[in-house]
Parts: structure tokens; sequence; C-alpha cells
């Protein structure tokens, strides 16, 4: 039987923050399937979510709940406040009908309790249900099991199998190949910006193949090929919070590491704790042998590191009202009060390091930040953490924004920092690079 096409996607591009997060995307949605799409950048998700939710009437489950919380479960699912153009039921008749369709997909939640005292994870199913009754033709889910417990995500995919069975058709966009294996007919695979590869359920094999990582966090690292010991600069040991589990993994000097499989919340929670903003309860982390305790920011930077982050705009890292020179001076400094009268000779020692690109043009050097655009901030911001020479960096999405130069200017960025013997720890949803950028790839693939 021929599948009916419901959402058509022919070379269609997508802006997100600035930059070009999908380009000439090619892609097809079909009546009553289940279609998968593996992404890692949040930027990327959030584009083709968009993409979607403006061509099509489809309901969207995302990370925060689209419920009002001040209403009942029942009256969320058959009610809309007046001025939404539907039609009001009367209360009995709501809460009679809630019960039933609550009782019919085995849910234990009363259809008169507040969504504000429900669950994260009940508001999830009644969320499912809602866009049920209410007859969306599409339901788009973002990151599907989150970081919920296993009998939960056993019940939310329990209610997606009985929606199935009723040919209600899904788009699931997460970063977890093995739940989207579980769950989809077909799995389309997003990378730079573009789907490549698509599986059909009968090649998933080979699509688990395809993503399988040889090593593991907790895998240790290689030696030398002389048999000489390196020299360790950052471990991690059984580090274990609200989302974290048991990670563990080590740095060594000049050395960059990339951490994938690490999901939304359990990466934010591990960075975190390196920054000090979380105390490390259970688990210890050392940085050149002792005990590591952040305090802030600046107390990190004294210690000789440094995080790179790239999950906002540019524009909150460059000062509007200072040149070039300027903006990548004050910010190389380690203390904001040494950023007085910048000398002639610190500025020739400046330009010496400009030998490329932006910075080979003499007439960018005196531009103020407010003239640059969202590329060349992040240039700027680049040139500003290679001239602090930190020891360690912690780079958290530095491949989240889907644009060229910005990948280009940050793989040579890494190639410079590691020739001056900085070691670095990628934490990244996104493996577009990471291979070409990383003496050792860790995974959670296996655990």
């Amino acid at each position: 039987m021929e599948k009916k096409e419901m959402l058509r996607f022919s070379g269609k591009s997508a802006d997100y923050q600035g930059f070009c997060a999908v380009k000439h995307l090619y892609m097809e949605l079909y009546e009553s399937e289940t279609a998968g799409i593996l992404q890692r950048s949040d930027i990327e998700k959030n584009a083709v979510i968009g993409l979607i939710l403006n061509e099509t009437k489809a309901y969207y489950i995302g990370e925060q709940p689209s419920l009002i919380k001040e209403m009942t479960v029942a009256d969320n699912l058959y009610t809309v406040r007046k001025g939404r153009g539907a039609k009001i039921y009367h209360k009995n008749a709501v809460y009679k009908e809630a019960d039933r369709i609550l009782r019919e997909f085995n849910i234990d939640v009363d259809a008169g309790s507040l969504v504000e005292e429900l669950p994260k994870t009940d508001i999830r199913k009644i969320e499912l249900i809602k866009a049920y009754v209410q007859g969306y033709p599409l339901i788009v889910i973002r990151d599907l099991l989150m970081d919920y417990s296993k009998e939960d995500q056993k019940e939310f995919l329990r209610i997606l199998t009985l929606l199935k069975e009723r040919k209600q058709t899904f788009v699931i966009t997460d970063y977890n190949i093995g739940v989207l294996m579980n769950v989809c007919d077909r799995i389309m695979i997003f990378e730079n910006g573009r789907i490549g590869k698509t599986y059909l359920k009968e090649e998933f094999p080979l699509c688990r193949l395809h993503f399988k990582t040889s090593e593991t966090v907790s895998a240790a690292p290689p030696q030398k090929s002389t048999g000489e010991e390196r020299k360790e600069i950052f471990s991690v040991r059984g580090l274990t919070g609200q989302f974290l589990r048991n990670l563990s993994f080590c740095i060594y000097e000049g050395e960059i590491v990339s951490l994938s499989d690490l999901n939304k919340n359990e990466r934010t929670e591990l960075v975190y704790y390196l920054i000090g903003r979380k105390k490390i309860k259970n688990g210890a982390v050392r940085y050149k042998g002792s005990i590591y305790r952040p305090k802030s920011i600046l107390h990190m930077k004294k210690q000789g590191i440094n995080v790179l982050r790239m999950q906002i705009l540019a524009d909150s890292y460059v000062f509007h009202n200072l040149t070039v020179l300027e903006n990548v001076y004050i910010g190389s400094i380690k203390k904001m009060s040494r950023a007085g009268v910048i000398s002639k000779n610190f500025c020739n020692f400046v330009k010496c390091e400009f030998k490329s690109g932006f910075f080979s043009r003499k007439e960018n050097w005196d531009k103020t930040g407010g003239e640059l655009d969202e590329t060349t901030k992040w240039h700027v911001y680049l040139k500003r953490l290679e001239m602090q020479n930190p020891a360690f960096l912690i780079c958290e999405e530095i491949f989240a924004i889907n644009d060229e130069l910005v990948d280009k200017a940050i793989i040579e960025f890494l190639e410079h920092m590691k020739k001056n013997g900085t070691s670095v720890l990628i934490l990244s949803s996104n493996n577009r690079n990471l291979s070409k950028v990383s003496d050792r790839e860790l995974s959670r693939f296996g655990q």
C-alpha cells in the first residue's frame, strides 16, 4: 500500500540565532508513521522543529510543557479558554470525558488534578493524550525520554505505542540512536545542516553499527609508544549527581578529549560541577594532582582554566564600544582592574598575532565591537581566549553553530592551543568535526 505524504521539504533552508542551521533540507513525512531524526545540536533541532511547525498543524512536546498549569487535567484536555476559537464544554461533560480517556489509556492521574501539582513525567503523558484527543495530525517530540527513570520511560513508550496503533503520526528528534530505534519506523540522520542517510526499520542494525564508538567514558587513555607514562592534568572519578551516574575519565597534558553521548541535563550538570556552580558531593575531580574545588570563573582563570561556551550569541562576549584590539586585550587579562590604557608595545604585540583571516587586514583592528557581524565576533572571542593561554580549556557545544567559517575558526583555534600545550575537554552532543580535532573520543555507548 502506497504511503500518503503529509509534509515535504524540497531545498528548504532556515536560520537560527543568526546562523544557517538548516541548508537545502530535503525531507518527507508520511501519514501514520513514526519518523525519527537523529540530531545532536540543539540549534539544529530548534530550526527543524520550527520549520515543521510553520508548515503544518502539529502539536509540539518539548522541554517546557504547553499545558496551562493553573487548570485541571480535564480542562487542559478538552477546554480551550474564550477567545481561542474552540468550543467550551459543560464542566461535568469535560470531567466525564477526561476520566474515560485516561482510563482508556490506563493513566493513573485524576482528571480533577491541577497540572502544576503533577510530576513532570505525568505532564508529558497528558500532553500526548491532549494532542490525540484534540485531533492533531502530527505530534512533534523533542528528546523523547529525556532524563526519566526506566519505569517512567516504559510508561511513556507504552502510551506512544498505543497511539501508533491508532495511526497517529509522530516526528521525534533525539540525540540517542537507541531510543529512536525502539520506536521509529524510519530514522533520518541529520548532519551538517541537512538529512544525510535514511534507515528503514530493517536496516536499523546497520544504523547502530554506523554510530557505535569504540571507546567508553571509563576507558583508560592510550600510553605513548615509547612506554613513557604521560602526565595527567585533569581527572574525574565516580562523579554522581542528580543526572550523572558514576562518570569517570581523565585528560593528559597537551591532548584534546571529546565527550559526547551525554544528554543535555547530564552535560549541563557536569559543566556546573566544573565551573563551581554546583558543589561536588559524590565523586572526585582533580586538577594537576590536587582536589579541584572551583569557587568562580575568575578563580578558575587564576588556576589556568578557562571555559569556551558557544550556546549563546557571540554578541554577549564583545564590548560594543571598544575596538577589536581593546576587546582582545581587556578580555585576556586576569584582573579587570588592570584594563587601563593599552600601551603601544602591547598593541604591537597583539598585531603580530593577527596574521590570518579577519585580523590580517589592518583596517579591521580599530573597528568597534558594534560594527562586527556575528561570525567576526566569534573570531574576536576566540582570539581573546588564545591570548589568555590557559593550561586547561573546557569547551561546551563548540560546534553547535552550523556555520562553516565559525567551525574553521574553532578548529584552527584548537590546533593552536594544542601546539601551546593546552589540554582541552570538549563536551558536545554534536559529533560534527569532533574526529578532526580530538585525540580521543569518549562515549557512553554500551555502558
